[in-house]
């Protein structure tokens, strides 16, 4: 199973993530996270481990400045 998840915030040593699927959020430890995890930075769980996904994190990125760049053509 893989599920997607995307790093909310992180304060002390846990991390509030959302499952992009269904917006449920879930906080977890951050020892149970790649090391160099960080806010805004997007996971994968397989085979009971967490992954980056740069990709899709640049996807993400991609399409809300796509949308935030639209907003402000209307607002001009």
């Amino acid at each position: 199973m893989r599920i997607k998840y995307a790093v909310d915030k992180i304060e002390e040593n846990i991390a509030e993530l959302e499952n992009l699927e269904t917006g449920e959020h879930l906080y977890i430890n951050v020892k149970k996270l790649p090391a160099k995890v960080k806010e805004q930075d997007v996971l994968v769980y397989i085979s009971k481990k967490y992954v980056l996904d740069n990709k899709e994190k640049e996807e993400r990125k991609r399409k809300i400045n796509k949308k935030f760049e639209q907003l402000r053509e209307k607002s001009n």
